[in-house]
């Protein structure tokens, strides 16, 4: 729903380059049933706003349509017969960006990323946060950890998320156990750095920057692997023994991914949720059925995995890496900026 003033907003009214992101005005958001009015303070880029610019077809995005996953901010009114358990008007808040359904069977189990309905803030669920204020689902909400400022607490949510689902739950990393992060100075490859760490493992920052194997070894990485990618299992090997680590996380894909396989031991997992290099990768099978590898597939986290987050930041075992801030009115420089890779850890908007 909309009212009778106007926001600003990056928005998108058509697919493609930077130059279709344009900062203007849109009507002010009313919240509906079940939904929240938040003013948002910050929201963090992530590479799913670059494919979804792009027209990435696996989204369906009615245009005009404002990206953003990422979102911290204030509460400023709840729509009707809407519930957000511990939170006030005024309160700062931070959204989980996944939006599933709530009562069909998956949900119910905890799933809810797994969710048929399964939709994500900013892409194929709704407006995002790259506004002056968005409407989101109001059990969506948790208490801002009173620790983070805006734009570190906007840093988290699908990052931090996607990377602890990967790695206790899915790869069930245990203390004591080796981690290779491949592509350690993205926001999910700096995420899975301080979490393995959390965890008690072993952690191997693989980067192609010196200045983001440093940011790795600054977070707590045990080694960092300066490689090309055709020789990181070597690299693995020559750092851990030839068992091999004991779990991959990867987001990467493309020629790095059977190199990545290659690194496990025997009964080892690899993770991956994404492809920035490509979605078709050579692997050689024997290498998987051989070796009994895992190989796991992650979609961001559940609502209940993002609670046991926020209280790990509100008791200040984890933080947030942001790399840079800028004003809403520049969200084409932030893509450009993401899109080169530049980063270590999180680029933010500020409204």
């Amino acid at each position: 729903m909309v009212g009778g003033r106007t926001v600003k907003a990056a928005r998108l009214d058509a697919f493609g380059g930077i130059e279709k992101l344009v900062y203007g005005d849109l009507p002010d958001p009313v919240p509906g049933p079940g939904q929240a009015l938040v003013r948002v303070r910050a929201c963090a880029l992530n590479h799913l706003d670059l494919w979804v610019r792009q027209g990435n077809p696996a989204y369906t995005i009615s245009l005009p349509h404002v990206l953003g996953n990422d979102v911290s901010g204030i509460l400023e009114a709840l729509g009707p017969d809407a519930e957000a358990p511990g939170l006030k008007p005024g309160d700062a808040v931070v959204a989980s960006p996944g939006i599933s359904c709530g009562v069909c069977s998956r949900c119910l189990e905890g799933k809810d990323n797994l969710c048929d309905s399964y939709a994500i803030l900013g892409a194929d669920g709704g407006w995002g946060g790259y506004a002056e204020f968005i409407v989101v689902p109001a059990r969506n909400l948790l208490p801002m950890p009173s620790r983070l400022s805006f734009e570190e607490a906007a840093s988290y949510p699908l990052a931090f998320l996607t990377a602890y689902h990967m790695l206790k739950t899915l790869a069930e990393v245990r203390s004591g156990q080796t981690v290779v992060v491949v592509g350690a100075g993205s926001g999910v490859g700096s995420a899975a750095v301080q979490i393995a760490k959390h965890l008690g493992a072993r952690v191997l920052a693989a980067s192609s920057s010196e200045a983001k194997r440093e940011a790795a070894l600054a977070l707590g990485a045990d080694a960092v692997l300066a490689c090309p990618p055709e020789r990181l299992s070597k690299a693995v090997r020559a750092a851990v023994g030839r068992g091999g680590a004991d779990a991959v996380l990867e987001h990467v894909g493309g020629e790095i991914f059977p190199e990545a396989v290659r690194c496990l031991r025997p009964g080892g997992s690899l993770v991956t949720c994404g492809a920035t290099a490509g979605p078709e990768v050579p692997l050689d099978l024997r290498f998987v059925f051989f070796k009994e590898l895992r190989l796991l597939g992650a979609k961001m986290g559940t609502f209940e995995e993002f609670r046991r987050l926020t209280e790990l930041f509100e008791r200040g075992e984890l933080k947030p890496v942001v790399d840079r801030v800028f004003p809403l009115a520049d969200a084409r420089a932030a893509h450009e900026y993401l899109a080169a890779r530049k980063q270590f850890g999180k680029v933010v908007l500020r409204p």
